[in-house]
């Protein structure tokens, strides 16, 4: 069974070389060569040129597959902004590791908007030691 992906630099595949992306995977030699092209690193010479290689009318892996020199993540195109992460919750780019536990406040009132309800402390108006609390509600 063929096995797709929705981004060739993301994908993962276990019959492909991660690096260089050549159909078998290419065996480590002892130290790994580095590309000041796309600031990424390779198992042998032979899969650092693999990478460089322009495959049938399509760019090389060094041009569509690139490390950020400035925060080292992998990226697709010039959409890379450093330090941020598309957030599932605000359905935007967001700052890497903000805090959003809870959805954004959205701008449209809900539908019983109509309805108040005002909790207000008067201890010091009364001149009690404890608080009293005034509840009064308004429904339509």
């Amino acid at each position: 069974m063929e096995k797709t992906s929705a981004s060739e630099v993301t994908h993962i595949c276990d019959q492909t070389c991660s690096d260089c992306m050549a159909s078998h995977p290419c065996d480590y030699s002892t130290f790994r060569i580095s590309s000041t092209e796309c600031n990424r690193h390779f198992r042998s010479s032979k899969c650092f040129d693999n990478h460089s290689r322009t495959r049938a009318k399509r760019k090389s892996v060094c041009e569509r597959k690139r490390c950020c020199a400035t925060c080292g993540v992998l990226k697709a195109g010039d959409k890379h902004e450093c330090n941020k992460q598309f957030c599932e919750i605000y359905k935007q780019k967001r700052e890497v590791g903000h805090l959003c536990y809870t959805r954004p406040l959205k701008d449209v009132l809900p539908a019983n908007a109509d309805k108040v309800l005002y909790v207000i402390t008067i201890s010091s108006l009364l001149g009690q030691g404890e608080n009293t609390y005034l509840t009064s509600s308004v429904c339509n």
